[in-house]
C-alpha cells in the first residue's frame, strides 16, 4: 500500500489527518458593475442540469448568510478554490474549516492534533550545535521513541539520525550537513533531527523505533523538510550533483522520501512516498524543492514498532545517489497502541 502525499504547510500548523472535501465558487443574487442583473447561483443550471448547492447546504458548514453580516457587503470566493475540508463563507469572502478541523498555511484543513510522542525539545543543545552520535550512545530517544544512529570513531562518519539547532541556510556543502532549510526545527522550536540515509552504501536506513511501555505505536503523522545541503545542491547544484531542472529547467528531477512502518516482526504495514523535490510537471510553474516544514500523514501505517526513512533520487551515478541524502524531521504525532 502506498500513499502519496504532498502537503504544504508550515511551522505554525498544528493539526492533521487528513482528509478532503472542497467547495466551490459561490455568488449572491444582485448587479454587477454596469448595474445588469446577476441571477443567484441557485438560478444556473449546472453541467448536468443539478441545482448548484449554497454553502449553508454543505453538512458540517455552519456558514453565515450575507443577510446575517450586519450591513457589511458580501462578498464571495469566486477567486479561491477552498481546500481539503474546507468551505467557503461568502459572507467574509473566505474559507473556513469544517468543525473539528484547523486551517493550514496553504488552504487545507486539517484535524485537531493527536498527541505528541516525540518533539526533540527535551533534547538540550547549544545554539548552533549538534550531536552526531561521536559518544558512540548508538541514538537517542525523545518521549517515547529512540532515533537510531550508527557512528563510526575510525572514520568520524555517521549515518542515520543526528538532532541540530544549526540554523544556516545559505552556506553549500557537506561543512553544512545539520542545518534546516526552514533554520528552525517545526512550529519555532529550536532542536530538530537531521537524518542521513547511507542505505544505499549498505547501512542501516535511519530508523525511529517505539521505546515505550506498550504494542507499539500508530503514528498520526511526522513535519519533515530539506536539509540546507540537499537544498542548495538541488536549486544550482554542485561539484557532485546536478541542479534539478538542468539548464534548460525542464528535466524531469525529482527527490523522494519513503517512510516505511514496521511491525514487531518486522513486517511492512505499508509506505508513504513525500516529494522533497518535484520536477517532474510539465507546468515548469509546479517545479518546487520544499522549504518550509511539511506536514505528512502517516495514518495509512497503521500500528507499528518502527519507521525506516529511505530517499532516492532522479540523479544517479557511478556509485549510486548524487543528491546529498539528507532530511531533516520534527514532531512525531499518534496514538501509544496498548
Amino acid at each position: 500500500m502506498k500513499t502519496l502525499v504532498r502537503l504544504c504547510v508550515t511551522a505554525a500548523a498544528a493539526a492533521f489527518l487528513f482528509a478532503g472535501i472542497g467547495c466551490g465558487d459561490g455568488g449572491d443574487e444582485g448587479k454587477d458593475d454596469a448595474g445588469t442583473d446577476v441571477p443567484a447561483p441557485s438560478d444556473i443550471e449546472g453541467a448536468d442540469g443539478a441545482d448548484v448547492l449554497a454553502p449553508s447546504d454543505v453538512e458540517g458548514a455552519d456558514v453565515p448568510a450575507p443577510s446575517d453580516v450586519g450591513g457589511a457587503e458580501a462578498k464571495t470566493c469566486a477567486d479561491q478554490v477552498c481546500g481539503a475540508n474546507a468551505v467557503c463563507d461568502e459572507a467574509k469572502g473566505e474559507c473556513v474549516c469544517l468543525d473539528g478541523f484547523v486551517m493550514q498555511d496553504n488552504g487545507d484543513c486539517m484535524k485537531e492534533a493527536a498527541p505528541v510522542l516525540a518533539d526533540l525539545e527535551d533534547l538540550t543543545l547549544p545554539s548552533d550545535g549538534f550531536w552526531n552520535g561521536s559518544d558512540g550512545s548508538g541514538g537517542f530517544e525523545s518521549g517515547v521513541l529512540k532515533f537510531h544512529n550508527d557512528y563510526n570513531a575510525e572514520w568520524a562518519a555517521w549515518n542515520g539520525f543526528a538532532y541540530s539547532s544549526m540554523a544556516d541556510t545559505t552556506t553549500p556543502g557537506f561543512d553544512n550537513q545539520y542545518s534546516a532549510i526552514t533554520g528552525k526545527g517545526a512550529e519555532d522550536s529550536k532542536i530538530y533531527a537531521t537524518a542521513y540515509d547511507a542505505s544505499g552504501m549498505g547501512s542501516p536506513a535511519p530508523t525511529i523505533s517505539f521505546a515505550g511501555a506498550g504494542s507499539g505505536f500508530g503514528p498520526s503523522g511526522v513535519y519533515v523538510t530539506n536539509a540546507t545541503y540537499p537544498y542548495l545542491s538541488m536549486k544550482d547544484g554542485d561539484a557532485y550533483a546536478k541542479k534539478f531542472g538542468g539548464e534548460s529547467g525542464t528535466d524531469p528531477d525529482w527527490f523522494l522520501l519513503t517512510i516505511t512502518g514496521l511491525d514487531g516482526d518486522g513486517k511492512e504495514t505499508g509506505t508513504v512516498e513525500f516529494y522533497l523535490a518535484d520536477f517532474r510537471s510539465d507546468d515548469s510553474a509546479k517545479d518546487y524543492i520544499v522549504s518550509d516544514w511539511t506536514l505528512v500523514d502517516l495514518t495509512s501505517l497503521g500500528v507499528v514498532a518502527e519507521l525506516r526513512f529511505t530517499l532516492s533520487s532522479s540523479d544517479m551515478g557511478e556509485f549510486g545517489m548524487n543528491t546529498p541524502a539528507y532530511f531533516v524531521l520534527d514532531q512525531v504525532y499518534g496514538q501509544v497502541a496498548e
